[in-house]
């Protein structure tokens, strides 16, 4: 079993005051923005219900961070929507002041919650870095001003990410329910009491557990413990940090095979719900055993247990399958220029969306040599 070794827990912190202490980044294999208009309206209404009534606290679960000594900021492994989405409503009641000509009240918001200022360049520093896809265009649309030429730029610019799009129909939606909460008192008084009990209950009242662990690998182990539902809660995500927390000192080789195996998926330009899973249980049906999807997480978990080489060469092997898996596919896929007419095969099993026989072709084109 593998050892947790140092853990910080905080019961009494808060999103605000996290925001306002720490420095935060979502480490690059961290997947993107995910919350749809659902999940971003329960969370609000959640909010509104325990301000109006008066509630001292609202429990939003657990934050896992690690701290790496020397480095002047966390790496959330687990809590991003949630701590996204609260600087989201944050910045639309810095929006509503600034638009208000309240200064003051926006640059209270604006720093600690939203931002520091670099102290040589006067740069500003999201309190929260995204991953690599989301990072510009969340601090551009969210954390920067509304006057600013970058968040006018990003209202401007067309959306082709899907991260992208669900930031900002999630920043437009909040915006929208604190105007609709603020109008719904008609005097100046009754509309910054509102403000003022959001910011507030924000900064006090957003009770989380704060879990400070030395490394990935011990926090991977950690976020599997408070995630334990086998694959319902993310599939992907729970098979990649269990993979991760699994491969002790080649974490780093095990996450760069991860991400190739991703590029390669991505590339085939197929657009299919659970592609990933898809392709990592048609891989495991083919080289090890046949696996229903509900049971893959469980199989994966008993073959590996706390094996390192296992775990890494796992990693290894679905990245070097991932490409021939996309040429499966696509009939169009470079993969096939070296196979004379077998393209026209792949275009007709495509065709009639023959799923199935995918595991088969997979274990086949793997040791097909080239023109048979």
């Amino acid at each position: 079993m593998s050892s947790l070794g140092s853990i910080d827990i905080d019961g009494k912190a808060t999103i605000g005051n996290i925001l306002a202490l720490r420095n935060m980044k979502v480490p690059i294999y961290q997947r993107s923005y995910a919350w749809e208009e659902k999940h971003v309206l329960d969370f609000f209404n959640d909010l509104a219900g325990a301000i109006k009534h008066i509630s001292p606290e609202y429990f939003l679960g657990s934050i896992v961070v690690t701290q790496k000594k020397g480095e002047g900021h966390v790496e959330v492994v687990d809590g991003q929507q949630r701590i996204a989405t609260t600087m989201m409503v944050l910045a639309a009641l810095r929006d509503y002041y600034q638009n208000a000509a309240d200064q003051q009240r926006a640059e209270q918001i604006d720093r600690p919650y939203l931002m520091d200022i670099d102290f040589d360049t006067g740069t500003p520093i999201p309190k929260l870095i995204m991953n690599e896809v989301d990072r510009d265009y969340f601090t551009n649309r969210v954390i920067l001003s509304p006057d600013s030429k970058e968040r006018k730029a990003a209202l401007e610019q067309k959306l082709t990410k899907e991260s992208h799009k669900l930031i900002h129909a999630a920043a437009t939606k909040i915006a929208e329910k604190v105007q609709e909460t603020i109008g719904n008192s008609t005097t100046p008084q009754g509309k910054a009491d509102i403000l003022s009990a959001w910011f507030k209950f924000i900064k006090t009242g957003t009770r989380v557990i704060l879990v400070t662990v030395e490394d990935e690998a011990k926090a991977y182990i950690m976020f599997e413990t408070l995630n334990d539902r086998g694959l319902e809660l993310s599939k992907a995500d729970l098979l990649k940090n269990f993979l991760l927390s699994r491969s002790g000192h080649r974490v780093n080789e095990v996450l760069q095979r991860w991400l190739a195996m991703q590029t390669f998926l991505e590339a085939s330009g197929k657009e299919e719900d659970n592609l990933l899973v898809t392709y990592i249980r048609h891989f495991w049906s083919a080289t090890q055993e046949l696996t229903r999807e509900r049971d893959l997480y469980a199989s994966i978990k008993d073959d590996i247990k706390d094996n390192e080489t296992k775990a890494f060469n796992l990693a290894n092997q679905l990245s070097e399958s991932a490409n021939p898996y996309a040429a499966i596919l696509s009939a169009s896929h470079t993969y096939w220029n070296e196979y004379g007419d077998a393209f026209k095969s792949i275009r007709t099993l495509n065709y009639f969306r023959l799923k199935q026989i995918r595991p088969l072709l997979l274990a086949i084109i793997t040791r097909m040599p080239v023109n048979s």
